[in-house]
């Protein structure tokens, strides 16, 4: 069987196996390039299979039977192979041998790069000189950590931050992307009948998933999480619809039941103030939070009820793992409990996760569990001593993995289906970048829960007082993180937590930038005192400038609308006496020129004629007294004329007409007086 090894030395051998995938190759072809890479490389022309079988492990990473290895040299055609072994011939070339040199140390050049800039990244973030055993070690979990799903690497958060601070860098993530995409079709050859093509899925596949694949469903642990469920769920879909029947199944086990039937009783007791939230869970903190009353939770309990039903995933019904007929297949559990007696783990967790692990061993039963496609049975998990006990259980045993990631089985089925692998169309289980963020989200949780339990036992035990213990937890709330928030920006203040190896240090640093905050507020608030002194002071005397200017301005106004205004009485006093001569000469000519007739009538009528006529002064009369009541246009001029003249109270009206005539032709003048807001207007204008 293929195995790929995890002290692998050259990354870049790796990227060959996606270069498999694009030019159709098969894994012996692959194999054979890179025999023939370390053929070249160490100047050999004769050797046995098995040395070179030890020797491709030793420089590729790569494990392979020595059948395997002689089958894949029948593909290089400057090797004679031979019954016990292998001789070069003239098709190795100068020109060839000094091309695959060329390519080796343009490939070896590229890894020493990546390990260089990782080995200063990690200097930097510990601010000391790694010494070589501690540099040597960095890059063998470095290449641990690319080519399996160990996320309790040492450095595993130190690579993973470097990572998310390589983001922005495509070369870099394009050269990791290869290896990573390399490693995934290798792995999808591993546990094969043969190793030249990925088993169909054809026979039952029992999938079992534990709590927090459940919690991933349903989006309780970010988008993320979500995502990968997803992408999960549809190629489990694809493999069933391609089966045309239902090859995979999806269970969980009654201990997963209980385990959320627990969870969402704990939520209740928290929204009923009954007990305190564990803010490293992120699945309890999404329910929480989105729960104002305890029935709320009990509804969010029977939606997940409902999504279960909904996608298919059913309870196990077996319930006799312990019979006689199944005591052979019981691992041994105490051994497994005391291995990590020395961790600090709780044994009861310890013994939950082996459980579920035991009753996937005990339904294997007798089947092959060397393939794939014979194992029947698979726990699906996402948490990390679920696979620290697993690995114990396979290292002591070559199986398939008894439990895998939600990542591993979707490439598994998306290679199972023959997609390959498609830049357009990649999953998040293949991006580098997702496992980052998975592994710091999950360092930062554990950080997190250890320092809120030492807060909690703290308090209880009177070493620390309730204030400080809630600055502490206002502190680790704020670093409540899902994968998907994780970025650049913020890598380093995560790694300051999962570095952290007390919660003292956090609160003193809070209490610390309270007291310089508090000092900078101070600072702020006694120069804003100082500023609005100054503010009054000037408004006071801005206040006092506006006052002077405006009784300026207004008594210079009251001076101009008293010349106005004498001027505007004496030009109407004077069109008035116009006037009103006017009026007088011509009122008293009428009255006069009429009287002036009557008499002159009855005199001539006495003196020129020779005899006298009373007929013609009482004509006279009359004619006086018709002038007299004669009426124009409803007046009476004579009438008129006389009243104007002989009455007084006639003349002052006449007068005032001509008074309200001129004011009707000419406007008298207005006093306009300013006020503080127009004074400030023209002030600020003039800045301007």
């Amino acid at each position: 069987m293929i195995r790929i090894s995890d002290k692998v030395k050259c990354m870049a051998s790796l990227a060959t196996f996606r270069k498999m995938q694009k030019d159709r190759q098969t894994i012996y072809d692959v194999i054979g390039q890179l025999a023939g890479q370390v053929i070249i490389e160490q100047s050999i022309n004769v050797m046995d299979f098995a040395s070179l079988r030890d020797l491709l492990k030793r420089k590729a990473g790569i494990d392979v039977p020595v059948s395997v290895v002689k089958a894949s040299l029948r593909r290089v055609n400057y090797v004679t192979v031979e019954k016990a072994g292998f001789t070069t011939n003239n098709n190795l070339t100068t020109e060839l041998r000094d091309k695959t040199i060329e390519e080796l140390e343009s490939n070896n050049r590229k890894d020493q790069e990546v390990y260089d800039s990782l080995v200063s990244f990690v200097e930097q973030k510990l601010q000391k000189s790694l010494t070589d055993e501690e540099k040597e070690l960095l890059i063998k979990n470095f290449c641990a950590y690319m080519v399996n799903d160990s996320y309790d690497v040492k450095y595993a958060e130190y690579i993973s931050n470097f990572f998310i601070v390589k983001e922005r860098d495509k070369d870099f993530m394009e050269q990791m992307a290869n290896i990573r995409e390399g490693l995934i079709i290798f792995l999808g050859l591993a546990y094969n009948a043969q190793d030249y093509q990925i088993d169909a899925v054809d026979t039952p596949l029992c999938l079992y998933l534990d709590t927090e694949i459940i919690f991933h469903m349903a989006g309780y642990n970010g988008e993320l999480f979500k995502n990968l469920f997803e992408e999960f769920y549809d190629q489990v879909t694809a493999v069933n619809k391609k089966a045309r029947k239902t090859v995979v199944k999806l269970l969980y086990f009654e201990e997963t039941l209980n385990e959320i039937e627990h969870y969402f009783r704990t939520a209740e007791d928290i929204v009923d103030r009954k007990a305190r939230l564990d803010i490293s869970k992120m699945a309890m903190y999404t329910i929480v939070s989105n729960c104002k009353e305890s029935y709320d939770v009990i509804q969010m309990k029977a939606d997940l009820k409902l999504l279960l039903a909904e996608k298919r995933i059913i309870l196990d019904n077996q319930n006799n793992y312990y019979d006689k007929e199944h005591v052979e297949f019981n691992v041994d559990h105490q051994q497994i409990l005391d291995s990590f007696s020395n961790d600090d783990f709780d044994e009861n967790k310890v013994y939950e996760k082996l459980r579920l692990i035991n009753y996937v061993y005990i339904k294997r039963g007798h089947k092959s569990q060397r393939l794939f496609r014979n194992v029947g049975h698979i726990l699906v998990s996402g948490n990390t001593m679920t696979f620290k006990v697993a690995n114990f259980i396979e290292n002591q045993v070559e199986t398939v993995p008894l439990v895998w990631n939600l990542g591993n089985l979707t490439n598994r089925f998306w290679l199972t289906l023959n997609k390959g692998i498609v830049p357009s169309t990649q999953l998040k289980s293949f991006d580098l970048l997702s496992k980052a963020r998975i592994v710091l989200s999950n360092k930062l949780n554990s950080s997190v829960e250890r320092m809120f339990k030492q807060i909690n036992e703290e308090v209880a035990a009177g070493s620390l007082t309730k204030e400080r213990a809630d600055i502490g937890i206002i502190e680790l709330r704020k670093n409540n993180l899902a994968p998907e928030n994780i970025n650049a920006d913020n890598a380093a203040q995560i790694m300051d937590i999962i570095d952290e190896k007390s919660y003292e240090h956090m609160i003193a640093e809070s209490e610390a930038r309270w007291r310089k905050s508090k000092e900078t507020i101070d600072k702020q608030e006694k120069k804003i005192n100082n500023l609005d002194e100054e503010i009054s002071k000037i408004k006071t005397e801005h206040s006092q400038v506006v006052s002077l200017l405006l009784d300026r301005t207004n008594n210079d106004a009251r001076n101009v609308y008293k010349e106005d205004i004498e001027k505007y009485e004496d030009d109407k006093s004077k069109y008035v006496r116009r006037q009103f001569c006017k009026d007088w000469v011509k009122e008293l000519c009428l009255s006069i020129g009429t009287l002036l007739f009557v008499i002159i009538v009855i005199v001539f009528n006495r003196i020129l004629q020779d005899k006298y006529n009373w007929q013609i002064d009482l004509i006279a009369v009359v004619a006086f007294i018709i002038a007299l009541f004669y009426t124009d246009d409803n007046r009476h001029p004579v009438q008129d004329a006389f009243r104007f003249v002989f009455c007084k109270e006639i003349r002052d009206k006449v007068k005032l007409r001509i008074a309200e005539e001129y004011e009707q032709n000419n406007s008298r003048p207005v006093l306009q007086l300013k006020t503080e807001d127009d004074i400030k207007k023209v002030i600020s204008t003039e800045k301007i």
